[in-house]
C-alpha cells in the first residue's frame, strides 16, 4: 500500500510539469487529434530507490491540468482547461473532475465533473467540506451540499485579482488556521481587495467590497474575466481568514510565487520564477520579508544583499518554471527521502 501511495502522490504532484509542458510544446496534437496513449519518453525520469513514473490517467478526460489536489478521501481532483495560457471572453471554460481508482490498480475507472465554468484554474485546496479555488481573476469556493460529488454552491470571495500565469497560486491552509497563497506580479484589477491594490500601487475610487461571498450556482455562475495587462508590478505571500476575512501581506517583493509549502514546523518554502538569466530561486517566506522585486533600495535576485530576505537557492535552469513544491514527511518514498522537498522544475 505504501510503495502504490507513493507512486499515485509522485505522479500527481509531477502531472502539471510533465503533461502540461508535454502538451505547450507540441509533442502531442492538439483538440481533436488527441493520442490514445500517452508518450511516456516524454515522461520526466526519476533517480532514487522506490520512485517510478506511472500513468494514472491521461486525455480525453482532461486537456492542460493546472491544479490537483486530494478529498478527505483520497480521491484525486484536477483543475484542466483550455483557458490557460491565453483566454478570451469567448473561450470553453474549465473544469475540475475526481479521478476515481475504485479496483486500486493504479488506474482511472470513473470520472466525475465536479464543477465548470472557470477561467484559469491554477490552485486548489480543501478545508472541510469546502474546496477553494484561485481561478483567476477570482477566488472561488466550492462546496457540495447534497454528497452527489458536484458542486452546488459557487461562491465568489474575491474578485478583481490579477490573471493568467503571473495570477493566485500556491493555496495551503495552514496551522494557524489562516490561508496562506501566492500572488504574482501582474498588475491587478481596479476591483482587487485594498492590500493588492496598495502593494502594487494601484489607484482606484472603486470601494473595497472584498470579500465578497456572493453564493451561486453552476448554471448562475459567471467566470470573472479581465483583459490581460502586461505592466509588471509586485508579487507577493498573502494569508487570510476563514471566508476571506482579514486579508494581509506577508511577504513581498516576489516576481511570479506559484506553489508554497510547509514542513512539519511551520517553515515555509516555495518558488518563484523569472525567464531571465537570474533563473529561478527558492526562498523561505518569512513575515514582513521583502525579496527585491521593486524594492526601493536595492534590487538583489540571489539575495545576498543585507537590505533584502535571503533566498534559500538558485534552480540551475536559464529559464526554468518552479510549478510544484511538496514536502514529505513520511516514510512512502522511503527512510532517504523523508523529512524533503520535492519541487518540480
Amino acid at each position: 500500500m505504501r510503495t502504490r501511495n507513493a507512486v499515485f502522490l509522485l505522479v500527481a504532484f509531477l502531472m502539471l510539469h510533465s503533461i502540461s509542458t508535454i502538451y505547450a510544446q507540441g509533442r502531442v496534437p492538439g483538440p481533436g487529434k488527441r493520442p490514445d496513449v500517452l508518450d511516456l519518453d516524454n515522461m520526466p525520469k526519476v533517480n532514487g530507490e522506490n520512485l517510478k513514473i506511472e500513468r494514472y490517467m491521461q486525455e480525453p478526460h482532461i486537456i492542460n491540468p493546472s491544479a490537483l489536489c486530494f478529498d478527505k478521501m483520497g480521491r484525486l481532483y484536477v483543475g484542466a482547461g483550455p483557458q490557460y495560457r491565453a483566454p478570451k471572453p469567448d473561450s470553453p471554460k474549465d473544469y475540475i473532475k475526481i479521478m476515481i481508482d475504485k479496483d486500486h490498480d493504479g488506474k482511472v475507472d470513473e470520472v466525475k465533473k465536479f464543477a465548470e465554468g472557470f477561467n484559469s484554474i491554477q490552485g486548489m485546496v480543501w478545508r472541510d467540506n469546502e474546496l477553494w479555488v484561485a481561478n483567476a481573476p477570482d477566488l472561488t469556493v466550492l462546496i457540495d451540499t447534497d454528497g452527489d460529488d458536484a458542486a452546488d454552491i459557487y461562491r465568489v470571495v474575491y474578485r478583481g485579482l490579477n490573471t493568467l500565469r503571473h495570477g493566485l497560486h500556491g493555496l495551503n491552509w495552514a496551522p494557524d488556521g489562516k490561508l496562506y497563497m501566492s500572488y504574482g506580479n501582474t498588475r491587478s484589477g481596479d476591483h482587487a481587495p485594498q492590500v493588492i491594490r496598495d502593494l502594487q500601487g494601484i489607484r482606484s475610487s472603486e470601494p473595497d467590497k472584498n470579500p465578497y461571498n456572493e453564493d451561486y450556482t453552476v448554471k448562475t455562475y459567471e467566470k470573472g474575466y479581465r483583459t490581460m495587462k502586461k505592466q509588471e508590478t509586485e508579487g507577493a505571500i498573502l494569508r487570510c481568514d476563514r471566508k476571506g476575512k482579514n486579508l494581509e501581506l506577508f511577504s513581498r517583493g516576489l516576481r511570479n510565487p506559484w506553489d508554497i509549502t510547509f514542513d512539519t514546523e511551520f517553515n515555509w518554502l516555495g518558488t518563484d520564477n523569472d525567464p531571465g538569466p537570474q533563473r529561478d530561486r527558492i526562498f523561505m517566506p518569512i513575515e514582513l520579508g521583502h525579496y527585491t522585486m521593486r524594492h526601493p533600495y536595492k534590487f538583489d535576485w540571489a539575495g545576498k544583499h543585507k537590505a533584502v530576505a535571503p533566498v534559500a537557492a538558485l534552480f540551475p535552469t536559464v529559464s526554468g518554471s518552479g510549478t510544484g513544491v511538496i514536502y514529505v514527511q513520511n516514510d512512502y518514498f522511503g527512510e532517504k527521502h523523508k523529512g524533503r522537498y520535492f519541487i518540480a522544475d
